[in-house]
């Protein structure tokens, strides 16, 4: 007997809760899985971000989701994202090409941390292009 393959879990990291929800496909159309909402604490004697994961715990620990697969939202006060184009000559070792990049930039105080999404063919304007 094959068993399903399970849907990805939906995570959205929101101010005041943490929201999951997994939906599955049966019989062509598509049903909920489990769905929960968990607030976060207002503690003030811990940090956000311990408080943020705790009710993450509490939501997937409390449902019924099947599956090793996540998609997660943020909220946008914790993430800032910039899309930097690594010229070919660099990709091998792109770490001083990228803290070049970003040096300049305003920021909070907060530690910049790289999340590389390698392309390796990229279409603009009908050319075609590897990076």
């Amino acid at each position: 007997m094959f068993r399903a393959k399970a849907s990805a879990i939906a995570l959205d990291f929101g101010e005041h809760a943490v929201k999951v929800v997994q939906l599955a496909v049966r019989d062509t159309r598509l049903s909920l899985q489990d769905a929960r909402s968990v607030e976060i604490s207002t503690d003030s004697g811990s940090d956000r971000r311990a408080r943020v994961i705790a009710a993450a715990r509490e939501a997937l620990r409390t449902g019924k989701f099947r599956g090793n697969q996540a998609i997660t939202a943020l909220r946008l006060a914790d993430v800032t994202t910039r899309h930097i184009r690594v010229p070919q000559a660099h990709l091998e070792d792109p770490g001083p090409f990228l803290q070049n990049e970003v040096q300049d930039q305003p920021g909070d105080g907060r530690q910049i941390q790289f999340c590389a999404i390698p392309v390796t063919e990229l279409r603009e304007r009908d050319e075609q292009r590897r990076e």
